[in-house]
C-alpha cells in the first residue's frame, strides 16, 4: 500500500537537522527555497558556518555617476606605457584650475562618497558571470574587510565593529574602535570618525562562527572555543586581537610593526611586516609575558610590495606571497598624480618544524614557480587557496585592489586580475567598473 508524505509538514526540529547537515551555503538557498514552512523552520537556525562552494566578488557600494572624478591630481587609469599624449596632458594638469577649486571639488566627493547609504551591493560570480544584487543596509558606508570564514568585518563612523554575515545579514558586536590600545593622534580638526576609513588594514579569524539559536552573540556550542578575530590596525600597523564577548581589544607585542597580512594555521596566528618578516603570535594567557610575537623567518624584499601568507591545500607550512606593483607619482603645480597596479608575483613556501623544546616553530624558505591544482585568492580579504575547477584556473592568483588608501583615496577597485604564474600574464576576471574610495571589491567565502 502506497503511502503519500506531505513534505511541508515535517517536524521542525527535523528540518532543522536536515539543513544543518549541508555542505554549502548554496545548498541551505536551495533547501529553503523548497517550501514556506522549511525557509520558516531554518529562520533561527541558520547554519552560519557553511561555506561558500566558490569564492564570490563582494563588489563596491554603488555611487552616483561621476561622483568619484577628480581631474587632475589622482589618475585611476594605470599604464605601463603612457604615450606622448598622454605625457603631455600630465604636464597641462593644473593650468585649469587653482588649487582651492580642485581641492574642494576633491572633498565634496570624498565627502559624499563617505556618507553614501546604498542599501545594496552587488555579488559577481566566477560561475555564472553575472552579478547578483542582494539587500545589505548593514555594510553601507562602511569599511568593509573579509575573514575568508564566511563573515565580514565592518566599521562606520559610529566606531562599532561589526561581524556581518553578507548572505544571511547576521550581525556580531565586536569591541568598538577605541578600545584599541594605540589609537590615532586626534586633534580638534581630526576625530575617531574622521579615520574609520584607514584605521583597520586586515582581519582573519580562528576559526567559524557555528549557530545553535537565536541569539548570535551566543551562539557557539559549549563544547567549542569561541572564535578570535585579529587584525592590523592603526597608523603603524599594530597587531590586535578579541575573542566574541571581550570588551576590549588587546595588542599582541611584536617588536615591528606596519604589518601586511595575518592568518591562523594550526592553532596559532601568523603575521608578516612590510619588510618580509614573519612572526608567530602567541596569546596564551601567560599573565607575565602576555600576548607576543616572535620572528621565525625572514624575506627581505621592498617594503612597498604588498605580502600574504596562504594556507596552501596540499603540503605543509604557509607560503608567503610578494605582489609587485608599479608606482608612478607625477608632480604637477596642484598636487601629486598617482598611476599604480601589479605587475607580477613571487610565492615562497614557509617549511614549519615544530619541537617540543621550544616554544615556536623552525622555518625555511623555499621559492615555489609551480601551485600545481591550487589557485590563490589575494586582496582585502583573508588569503586563501583554493583547488581549480571549471571556473577557477590552477596555478593562478587571483587577486583585487588592496593599495594603500593614500593612493586611491577618490577611488580603489581597478587593480583586479588573475595572474598566471606559469606564463607572468595577468587578465581581468571581472570586467564591469567597481570603485570606491574606502570598499573596493574583495573576495567573499
Amino acid at each position: 500500500m502506497a503511502y503519500s508524505v506531505n513534505w511541508t509538514e515535517l517536524p521542525k526540529d527535523l528540518v532543522v537537522s536536515v539543513a544543518h547537515r549541508l555542505s554549502f551555503l548554496e545548498e541551505f538557498f536551495q533547501f529553503t527555497a523548497v517550501c514556506k514552512s522549511w525557509k520558516s523552520a531554518t529562520e533561527a537556525h541558520k547554519p552560519l558556518c557553511l561555506p561558500m562552494r566558490y569564492p564570490l566578488l563582494l563588489l563596491a557600494e554603488e555611487v552616483a555617476p561621476g561622483a568619484i572624478r577628480f581631474d587632475g591630481v589622482y589618475d585611476q587609469d594605470y599604464s605601463d606605457t603612457d604615450t606622448d599624449e598622454d605625457k603631455d596632458e600630465d604636464e597641462d594638469v593644473g593650468e585649469k584650475e587653482d588649487f582651492d577649486t580642485i581641492f574642494l571639488r576633491w572633498k565634496a566627493s570624498y565627502d559624499y562618497l563617505k556618507n553614501s547609504i546604498g542599501s545594496s551591493r552587488g555579488l559577481y560570480s566566477l560561475l555564472s558571470m553575472k552579478t547578483y544584487n542582494i539587500e545589505l543596509p548593514e555594510a553601507a558606508g562602511r569599511l568593509i574587510l573579509g575573514t575568508n570564514k564566511g563573515w565580514l568585518v565592518t566599521l562606520g563612523r559610529d566606531l562599532q565593529i561589526n561581524l556581518l554575515h553578507p548572505l544571511l545579514r547576521h550581525q556580531v558586536s565586536l569591541p568598538p574602535m577605541l578600545t584599541f590600545p594605540r589609537q590615532y593622534r586626534y586633534h580638534e580638526g581630526y576625530t575617531p570618525e574622521e579615520a574609520t576609513d584607514q584605521f583597520i588594514q586586515k582581519v582573519a579569524m580562528s576559526s567559524r562562527l557555528l549557530t545553535c539559536n537565536t541569539d548570535v552573540s551566543l551562539c557557539q556550542h559549549r563544547s567549542t572555543p569561541s572564535p578570535i578575530v585579529m587584525a592590523v590596525y592603526g597608523a603603524s600597523g599594530f597587531l590586535g586581537f578579541a575573542r566574541l564577548g571581550d570588551k576590549v581589544w588587546t595588542d599582541v607585542n611584536v617588536p615591528s610593526r606596519s604589518f601586511h597580512d595575518i592568518i591562523y594555521h594550526d592553532g596559532s596566528f601568523y603575521a608578516v611586516d612590510h619588510r618580509g618578516d614573519v612572526y608567530v603570535c602567541c596569546i596564551d594567557n601567560d599573565k607575565e609575558r602576555g600576548p607576543r610575537g616572535t620572528k621565525i623567518a625572514s624575506l627581505e624584499c621592498d617594503s612597498l610590495d604588498q605580502k600574504y601568507l596562504v594556507e596552501p591545500l596540499s603540503g605543509s607550512g604557509l607560503l608567503l606571497v610578494v605582489r609587485y606593483n608599479k608606482i608612478k607619482q607625477i608632480e604637477h603645480n596642484i598636487g601629486i598624480e598617482v598611476k599604480y597596479g601589479t605587475t607580477d608575483f613571487v610565492v615562497w613556501r614557509l617549511d614549519l618544524k615544530y619541537s617540543d623544546s621550544v616554544e615556536t616553530p623552525s622555518c625555511t624558505l623555499t621559492e615555489v614557480n609551480n601551485l600545481g591544482n591550487e589557485a590563490i585568492f589575494v586582496g582585502r580579504a583573508s588569503s586563501l587557496s583554493v583547488s581549480s575547477s571549471e571556473i577557477v584556473r590552477p596555478n593562478s592568483i587571483y587577486f583585487t585592489d588592496d593599495n594603500s588608501e593614500a593612493y586611491y583615496r577618490i577611488g580603489g577597485g581597478h587593480d583586479m586580475g588573475i595572474f598566471d604564474i606559469e606564463r607572468g600574464t595577468i587578465e581581468p576576471h571581472f570586467h564591469g567598473n567597481s570603485i570606491h574610495p574606502i570598499s573596493p571589491p574583495l573576495w567573499y567565502i
